[in-house]
Order: structure tokens, then sequence, then C-alpha cells
């Protein structure tokens, strides 16, 4: 999942005035001296601005009014005489930062237990019939001979290539295998090929061809796969998709060890109130939750965090 994947990533900030990474405008260099300057009477210095410069040119006129247009004002507010003085609030009570309840925090959330056992249910299911679908009976895994699609230059169209399939990453497949390929709740699949002498990887940390369409508003389409069993190429983003399985696998992966590779939520849990969780994942647990008491487990869910049932 990318927000995990990405779960030590500094963020990246964007100053508003002087536009360089790494801070934001109250904490802006620039900002400061352009207002020491100001305050002495001095011409501003735009050499500084190194960014801003690059953009316009050393010698454009929209320099010559940068600071008093975008500045000035904020410089004012965060050091001038009118700076507002820091007020302490009063801290809120503590509450549990999972379903917002004060009289718990989130080591003893039971709703985050609640949501914990649906989703892992749900993605249970999923990595089954993935396993049993693509890999049990089509073959699907290292050693594999597939028809991958590509982009052929020289005939300025996608043509289909035998390709060695050299890796299929067990812990890859999951649930959220079937969120949009920019949501932060992504899982890419991870694959490997060797396609006329050069590896491929697809789904380390970039887009990765889905094998299968998923809409739960359309209950007549088959989530994984359609009647052929892989998805049929429809445009852009399915280059690098499998569109057959020429020869299986002499070897596939064992159901036990398939069983012990998996993604983890626990940490996507702590980071995440489960409203939140559930308006992105709802949708899939609700499909691939395959026990009779699905009402009642996400009924209680729901009512547990606040979600109308």
């Amino acid at each position: 999942m990318k927000l995990f994947e990405n779960r030590n990533s500094k963020p990246h900030f964007t100053c508003g005035y002087c536009h360089e990474n790494g801070h934001r405008i109250n904490h802006c260099p620039t900002l400061k001296a352009h207002y020491d300057q100001d305050q002495r009477g001095e011409k501003i210095d735009m050499s500084l601005m190194k960014r801003v410069t690059q953009w316009y040119g050393a010698n454009s006129p929209h320099l010559e009014t940068w600071y008093e247009k975008f500045g000035q004002a904020q410089a004012e507010k965060y050091y001038g005489e009118t700076q507002k003085p820091k007020v302490t609030k009063p801290r809120n009570k503590p509450k549990c930062g999972f379903c917002g309840k004060t009289t718990h925090n989130r080591s003893k959330c039971k709703s985050m237990t609640k949501f914990k056992y649906l989703y892992e249910q749900a993605n249970k299911a999923y990595r089954q019939e993935f396993y049993d679908r693509f890999i049990k009976d089509m073959g699907l895994g290292a050693g594999a001979l597939v028809s991958l699609r590509q982009y052929d230059r020289e005939q300025n169209d996608y043509v289909s290539k035998v390709a060695l399939m050299t890796e299929l990453d067990p812990k890859s497949i999951s649930l959220t295998n079937l969120q949009s390929a920019w949501s932060d709740y992504r899982t890419n699949l991870r694959m490997g090929f060797l396609l006329d002498g050069q590896k491929i990887v697809v789904g380390d940390k970039n887009h990765s061809p889905k094998l299968f369409h998923f809409d739960v508003s359309r209950n007549e389409r088959d989530y994984l796969g359609n009647e052929h069993g892989l998805q049929e190429p429809r445009g852009y983003w399915d280059n690098g998709i499998i569109t057959e399985i020429v020869s299986p696998a002499p070897n596939t992966m064992s159901q036990e060890w398939f069983d012990g590779e998996f993604e983890p939520i626990d940490w996507v849990m702590k980071k995440r109130n489960g409203k939140d969780l559930w308006s992105y994942l709802g949708s899939c647990i609700n499909w691939f939750y395959r026990h009779d008491d699905k009402d009642k487990k996400i009924n209680a869910f729901k009512k547990s965090v606040g979600i109308p049932c």
C-alpha cells in the first residue's frame, strides 16, 4: 500500500513567497531578509529569489513589486509590530484517533478491532480467489510464458509480445489492488518479466496494470478478470498488461507459502481514522466479506464510528 511504502518519506513543502522547497512562508529566510531590508529603507535584493528569477529573468518588471505584492503583508504578520501574540489554547480532552470517543485511545479501541477483522476476512477471500483463479488454475507465476502488451514505436501501435515471467510477489496481492492507481490506499501488484533480453518490473512504486476489473456498481461484471480470465486491453494505461498465459509456470507457489506472505493493515490503521478507512475500503470489504454475519458485523462497526447504517 502506498501509505505504508511511503511511510519514511519526508513531506514536500513549497514556500508561497520564494517558491523554494523545504519550508513554508512563515519560516522563509528570504522573506525575513527582505523584511529587514525594507525596515532599513534599503532596496529589496531580488537576487535572493533564485527560483523566481529563473522563471521571470533577473531584470523582469515583475520582480520590482514582488515583495510589495506577495510578501510585505505576510512579513508584517510574522515579524512586524502587528504580529499576533501567541495564545495558549486550552487542551481538549484526549480522544481516540480511530473512532473519536473520549473514553479510550487507539490501543484499546474496539472499533479498530472490528475493522481489522472485517478487512482481514475480506482480504483473505480476495487473495484466495486470486490464488485459485490465476495461480492454481491458470499457472501464473515465475517461469510462466505470458503475452505482454507493449507499445511498438516502429509500428506506432500496441502489440503483444511473449515474455518470461520472473517474479510474482505474493505480498503485493491484496484487496487494495482494487483501489484507484492514484489512491494512497492502492497496492501495486508487483510482477517481473524478461522481454527481448531486458528485465521489466511493474508495480515497483509506479503504475501497475490491473489483471482484473472492479466496479461495485455493476454486479454483472466479473470482479477478477473477464469471461476469459484476464482483462482485455482498453487504452494507454493498459500498456504492459498480461493478455494471455501462453504456457503455465512449471512450479507454482504453494498455498502454504502464499498464505504466509501478505501485507498487514495494522500500520495504516494507526495513521487513519475509521470513517476515512471505510470510505475508501468499505465497498471492497462489502463485496469480498463472504460470511453470513456480514450485515451484522458491518453495521456494528459503522455504528461504532458514527457512520449511518
